[in-house]
C-alpha cells in the first residue's frame, strides 16, 4: 500500500499561507518541501529522458517549478508531479520493473539536518 503524498500544489499552498501569516511559523519546512518535491520530479524527468531540467520561478510565476525538454521535443514543459498523479505509483513500478527506470529514480530526496 502506498502512502498519499499531498500534491505540489497543496505544498505550495502551505508556503504561500505561511508567508501571508503574521504567525511565527516554520516556513522553511513547507519551502523544503517544495524544493524535495520539485527535485524528485526532475530526477524522475532526466531518468525518462528529458534534458536539461531545472528548478525555476519566473517572474510571471507564483511558484517555483519543475521544467525541462521531453524526450524528442525542442521546447521547455513544466515537469508533471508524478509522484501524486492518479496513476503515478503504478506507472513508476512498471517503468522500474521493466528496467525503464534507475532503482531509486522516484524516490524523494533525503531530508536534511535541520
Amino acid at each position: 500500500m502506498t502512502a498519499t503524498l499531498e500534491t505540489l500544489e497543496s505544498l505550495h499552498a502551505k508556503v504561500e499561507a505561511r508567508t501571508d501569516s503574521r504567525v511565527s511559523s516554520d516556513g522553511w519546512a513547507a519551502h523544503d518541501a517544495v524544493m524535495s518535491r520539485l527535485t524528485a520530479n526532475i530526477r524522475l524527468a532526466e531518468a525518462y529522458g528529458w534534458a536539461s531540467c531545472a528548478i525555476e520561478r519566473g517572474a510571471d510565476l507564483p511558484y517555483f517549478s519543475g521544467w525541462g525538454i521531453r524526450p524528442g521535443d525542442s521546447e521547455r514543459s513544466p515537469i508533471p508531479d508524478w509522484l501524486t498523479e492518479p496513476d503515478g505509483h503504478e506507472v513508476i513500478a512498471r517503468d522500474l520493473a521493466e528496467g525503464e527506470l534507475a532503482e531509486g529514480a522516484h524516490r524523494l530526496p533525503e531530508r536534511r539536518a535541520a
